[in-house]
């Protein structure tokens, strides 16, 4: 059944991180290409369904070099606030602080 007035709150869209991407070995099942083109048509499409803006994890852009080139490619996107960060920390601050610790861990 399709309804025409359906109504989107604002998307979190989280697919295809790097531990997506480790999981199901897509790196080594598809190229790097039809992954870009995945990530791209989601995040398209979140923001085209989106109440006013798409959210995407604050480590989106540094998990791996992919995903941050793809950021650099939606910047016009991200400064007309289509495209915003979200995790469990406060800012992005908070979140480098959590990801510094982690790494001392290792």
């Amino acid at each position: 059944m399709c309804e025409e007035n359906l109504e989107y709150k604002n998307v979190f869209l989280h697919f295809l991180n790097y531990d997506t991407q480790t999981i199901f070995n897509i790196e080594e099942r598809y190229l790097t290409k039809e992954i870009e083109k995945q990530i791209l048509l989601g995040i398209y499409i979140s923001i085209l369904i989106s109440e006013e803006y798409t959210f995407l994890p604050f480590g989106f852009p540094y998990e791996t070099e992919l995903t941050y080139k793809i950021l650099l490619q939606l910047s016009s996107l991200r400064r007309e606030g289509l495209i915003r960060y979200a995790g469990k920390e406060l800012d992005l601050h908070s979140f480098i602080e959590k990801k510094k610790r982690w790494l001392r861990t290792l």
